[in-house]
């Protein structure tokens, strides 16, 4: 903990002001005003529930200020931990709020709307049929299922998830690991599908074709007829990420990349 909160610090002091800072690409006092807004115009719990920040107790003129205090005080204490070997429950309590004031007014992923890449699979030989069956691959914190509640924050960084919605802004040419990931659900790879949190194909016979649909998803509004069917999210179909690939297909894309085919043993 010690050494990387003081190299997250470190990053938030050269990163911050460019980033959510007054003059920044995504300026935090922005986002917070907005968040304010949506809770009724009030600065109470309803407020740092949604999003969790001592930001909204500073003086908010002085924003770059702000940032830049929080980082050189979780920096000076991380260092402390770090050279001293000393720690106790406050000082690492303290680390962590500081920390999150700063995640969570400095990240895109804490809006209530985003796109997805949702990875499906079909057992059908032909998946331009119209009774191909697609059926969905779950991750363990990304959306997908509408009805799956939002996980919880927490210390473990599920990367994978991360990279999808970064990828989910792209192409899948610019995000060839896309399909590395599509070509190893073919096979049902158990090294990728201990990534996930569901399998379709758990027991069965390995999808013969996989595709990648592209989503918007946001919030179901509190007492709206969606949130009382249990829907945590609606969605609405973008298009396709990229189009139905099977493994004979992805032969040549896997070796033109020196990736293991599935059927080739390295």
């Amino acid at each position: 903990m010690d050494m990387d909160a003081f190299v997250a610090f470190s990053v938030a002091l050269n990163q911050n002001k460019q980033l959510i800072g007054e003059n920044g690409l995504l300026p935090c006092k922005s986002y917070l005003n907005s968040v304010k807004r949506y809770v009724g115009g009030k600065i109470g719990m309803a407020a740092l529930a949604y999003t969790p920040s001592i930001l909204w107790f500073l003086d908010w003129s002085h924003m770059d200020a702000n940032l830049d205090a929080i980082a050189l005080v979780g920096m000076a204490l991380s260092a402390f931990v770090l050279v001293t070997g000393m720690a106790n429950m406050w000082i690492m309590v303290t680390l962590w709020v500081l920390y999150h004031s700063l995640v969570n007014v400095g990240q895109l992923c804490i809006t209530k709307e985003r796109t997805e890449v949702i990875f499906q699979g079909t057992l059908s030989p032909d998946p331009k049929a119209p009774e191909a069956l697609w059926e969905e691959y779950q991750f363990k914190c990304k959306p997908g299922d509408v009805s799956t509640r939002p996980c919880l924050i927490s210390p473990y960084h599920y990367r994978l998830d991360w990279l999808m919605w970064f990828a989910a802004f792209q192409t899948y040419e610019q995000s060839e690991w896309v399909i590395h990931i599509a070509g190893r659900l073919l096979a049902n790879d158990t090294t990728v599908l201990s990534l996930l949190n569901h399998n379709p194909f758990h027991g069965r016979d390995p999808p013969r074709w996989v595709r990648g649909e592209h989503f918007r998803y946001k919030f179901s509004q509190p007492g709206s007829a969606s949130a009382a069917q249990g829907k945590w999210w609606l969605r609405k179909r973008i298009g396709a990420y990229f189009p139905p690939v099977d493994l004979n297909g992805l032969r040549g894309y896997f070796q033109s990349r020196n990736w293991p085919h599935p059927h080739i043993k390295s």
